[in-house]
């Protein structure tokens, strides 16, 4: 009985394990959900793709530009809005749905330009946002500096046995002072934050209530600036009073005095830096609609144009973009030795391509027909290819310092390099003289000798009348 028991016991608990191993329904659902919106992140449309479609619509003498890079989100749907630009200026913004690749239904138009515009604006305009950066240092300095001038203050304060009648108005003073510096430095801060994310229509007005809110912040701080100054000449006043009549000791006086001098500052500079960037961006979101009224007209052009010219039109706009590459390009080129380039067969690729690109834009020609014009599609990949070497080779020029050297090596052969000019010489191979080469040179300085010699045999060997006399007197007749 105890056994049986045991081994149901046993079966039921083993059974408890397994449901507890088994995926439960909210798992289920949840792993569905991630497989799901990962699915629906990748099927997203680039911003690649984005800017084909949007070429459709460009004129072959503009640009495209996307700053800042993101996308804009208006209900349950994102767009990619891209800008088409005429000498630096944004000529309409085409807005590209992320998941269709298509322009966006017209309806959604005002809404994704305006959005995208006003984040272009701040993007672009270094000058507003450092604004706002040292409005928040101009908040965070004078805090501080009301703060510490409080401080002593009181402490001076409780040195004297005299009543100065400004004093404790300027204290309340530093107070609000404080309070105000305070609150224009944490608007500062959002302000930067809110002019950074701007990707939906009611970042438009929380952008703008934020910025107003600075702008109101530090026109505030700067009154209540000008009120310090007018209460620290009244207290400076009462103190000189003070210590002329004896009430005060020139050694507590000369120190509130100096205290109470940072405390007044010339506001001027600041209230001009106010109204000028009040002016620029108050000015900007004024003209928003519409600006973004005439970027609806030229799109609404544009899209109005048959089919047909569209599409020749993408094909010459992406073929001008792939010669503004290599115009850039053979720009940086300048920059780097020719020996490199040469080296790295740059000039020949640049050819080659350039006429790849000339020939398919000859298909494009007004007098051809559309189908041709298609057939420089094919040669797409070969440019970008073509392009992607040449870029490649710039970026892996490295200049040297001059008088460098390094090893290298020339069929098999090790050699030295020297930088002349900012540009590696070619390559020298030092020969080193092996045993065999010091033979043959020792043989042919002998054979050499012996040539020397067999020419003047007669002067060396024949001997002159006054040896000969010498030695016949020696030798008798021996030589006989």
């Amino acid at each position: 009985m105890n056994n049986n028991y045991k081994h149901s016991n046993t079966t039921q608990n083993k059974g408890d394990e397994n449901m507890k191993n088994k995926p439960t329904m909210n798992t289920l659902k949840t792993l569905l959900f991630i497989l799901l919106f990962t699915l629906s992140v990748s099927a997203q449309v680039t911003v690649e793709e984005a800017t084909q479609t949007a070429l459709l619509y460009k004129e072959p003498i503009e640009t495209i530009d996307l700053e800042p890079n993101h996308r804009v989100t208006v209900g349950a749907d994102r767009y990619w809005p891209i800008e088409i630009k005429r000498m630096r200026e944004i000529m309409f913004i085409a807005p590209i749905h992320t998941e269709t690749g298509e322009l966006a239904e017209e309806n959604q138009w005002t809404q994704i330009m305006k959005t995208h515009y006003l984040a272009n604006f701040f993007s672009t305009n270094n000058a507003v946002r450092s604004y706002f950066q040292s409005s928040k240092r101009f908040g965070q300095d004078k805090q501080a500096l009301f703060e510490e001038g409080k401080g002593e203050l009181i402490f001076y304060e409780g040195q004297i046995n005299t009543t100065l009648p400004s004093m404790a108005p300027l204290q309340q003073l530093l107070d609000e002072g404080m309070d105000q510096a305070e609150k224009l430095r944490y608007d500062s801060i959002d302000a930067t934050s809110a002019i950074t994310k701007i990707n939906t229509p009611d970042d438009v007005l929380t952008s703008f209530n934020k910025i107003q809110a600075v702008f109101n912040a530090e026109e505030a701080l700067i009154n209540k600036g000008k009120e310090i100054n007018q209460k620290v000449s009244e207290l400076d006043k009462e103190v000189v009073q003070a210590r002329s009549e004896g009430k005060i000791s020139d050694g507590v006086a000369t120190a509130l005095l100096q205290v109470t001098s940072p405390l007044s500052d010339n506001y001027i500079p600041r209230e001009d830096t106010l109204r000028e960037n009040r002016n620029t961006v108050l000015d900007f979101f004024n003209s928003l609609d519409s600006k973004v009224d005439d970027f609806k007209t030229v799109l609404k052009n544009r899209v109005d144009v048959p089919e047909e010219e569209q599409q020749r039109n993408q094909v010459i706009n992406q073929l001008n973009e792939y010669s503004t590459t290599l115009t850039n390009i053979s720009e940086e080129s300048h920059d780097v030795p020719q020996r490199y380039l040469d080296d790295e067969n740059f000039d020949s690729i640049y050819e080659e391509t350039i006429q790849i690109i000339t020939e398919s834009q000859a298909k494009c020609s007004p007098e051809e027909e559309l189908s041709t014009c298609l057939q420089a599609k094919e040669n797409y990949q070969e440019i970008e290819t073509n392009i992607a070497i040449l870029e490649e080779v710039l970026e892996g020029y490295t200049p040297c310092v001059e008088g460098q050297t390094r090893t290298c090596t020339v069929n098999g052969e090790q050699g030295t390099q020297e930088c002349i000019g900012g540009q590696w010489t070619t390559c020298r191979v030092v020969e080193e003289l092996s045993t065999i080469n010091w033979r043959m040179i020792a043989l042919l300085s002998l054979l050499i000798i012996a040539l020397i010699a067999y020419k003047y045999k007669d002067q060396i060997f024949q001997p002159t009348e006054e040896q000969e006399e010498q030695e016949g007197e020696q030798y008798g007749d021996f030589w006989k």
